[in-house]
């Protein structure tokens, strides 16, 4: 078994209320345990991995994105990509043209 402790990082997890210092045990890759700095119960053998100073988050997504052929900059992005769709248009957005040429 695999296990890793973060310790000392400022965790933010807004669905769980989370925004403080917290040690973290990761047991195969899972989170374990999370507790005070310092108050890790079963934490023994661990690699440990100092986040003092650092921020540590539930897994980010980069939402970043060019609708439009990479090294074109002279071709404009889709004009509907630039406005907010409602969700029910989503299933039926159009396929980029530059695609069919």
């Amino acid at each position: 078994m695999t296990t890793l402790v973060i310790r000392g990082g400022h965790l933010i997890d807004p669905s769980a209320g989370v925004d403080a210092l917290k040690d973290i045990l990761l047991k195969d890759g899972r989170v374990a345990e999370i507790a005070a700095p310092g108050k890790l119960k079963s934490a023994n053998g661990a690699e440990v991995l100092d986040a003092t100073g650092l921020t540590v988050a539930p897994g980010l997504v980069d939402i970043h994105v060019h609708l439009r052929e990479p090294g074109q900059a002279t071709r404009r992005p889709l004009p509907p990509a630039r406005l907010p769709l409602p969700r029910a248009a989503l299933p039926q957005w159009p396929p980029c043209p530059t695609q069919s040429r």
